[in-house]
């Protein structure tokens, strides 16, 4: 029985040698149908493609205080955009790394109603 105490520990540290020195790219991918989109920023920026983008951005206004947030995604043939003035979603659109990556969804109307970022030692770095 105490063998497989251990086994969830085992498998945890198999699964992290598996992917350990991995390099992945991703470049924009648009769902058009679920309104979403996500990518690699470093892999977009490297991309032999000079058409597709991938930025988020966030303003506030002085002295009203309003802030706005905007994710926008285009892959050479559509695009997607979000804007949110909501704070929570804005915080993650300001927390976002520059050879970091992003998904995020929107509404019919266009508002974000998900913003995720992330690191990952995998993803690429931008070159200069």
């Amino acid at each position: 029985m105490r063998k497989l105490a251990f086994l969830p520990v085992a498998l945890a540290l198999a699964a992290g040698a598996a992917w350990a020195g991995s390099k992945q790219d991703q470049s924009v991918y648009i769902d058009s149908v679920n309104r979403n989109a996500q990518g690699y920023f470093g892999s977009v920026r490297n991309s032999a493609s000079l058409s597709e983008a991938l930025y988020c951005s966030s303003s506030a206004s002085f002295p009203s205080g309003s802030r706005n947030g905007y994710c926008y995604a285009y892959d050479g043939t559509k695009s997607l955009a979000c804007n949110t003035g909501d704070p929570q979603l804005i915080q993650v659109i300001q927390s976002l790394a520059g050879d970091g990556g992003v998904y995020f969804a929107s509404d019919a109307n266009g508002q974000c109603t998900f913003v995720w970022g992330f690191n990952a030692s995998y993803m690429p770095p931008k070159k200069l």
